[in-house]
């Protein structure tokens, strides 16, 4: 069984990560294209970089294969709290992202 974990650099999906491939689950970890990656080498480990979170055909392409998706990505803090743009930006990041992966 393959199993998708997007945001796997995270608080939250790092744990999960780690605790499947413990189980023995081949795990593919869904990244930004601009993170490192902070989880341990393993053979049962694929990392899936992603440039556009917003790209439905990255999105395919990755979820391709996968029998199980476990979706943690989320934009958690903006850097400048008086950004008037932040709700959109939060909406952009979370709900528009979560809802292409739910179409594909």
């Amino acid at each position: 069984m393959l199993i998708g974990v997007t945001g796997a650099n995270g608080f939250v999906g790092k744990a999960i990560c780690l605790d499947l491939l413990k189980r023995g689950f081949k795990v593919r970890a869904f990244l930004r294209a601009s993170s490192r990656l902070g989880l341990p080498s393993s053979e049962r480990l694929e990392c899936f970089f992603i440039s556009n979170f917003l790209d439905s055909t990255a999105w395919r392409s990755g979820l391709n294969g996968i029998n199980v998706l476990i979706h943690c990505a989320a934009k958690t803090s903006e850097g400048n709290s008086d950004n008037s743009g932040e709700e959109l930006d939060f909406k952009k990041t979370n709900v528009h992202v979560t809802e292409l992966i739910g179409r594909e």
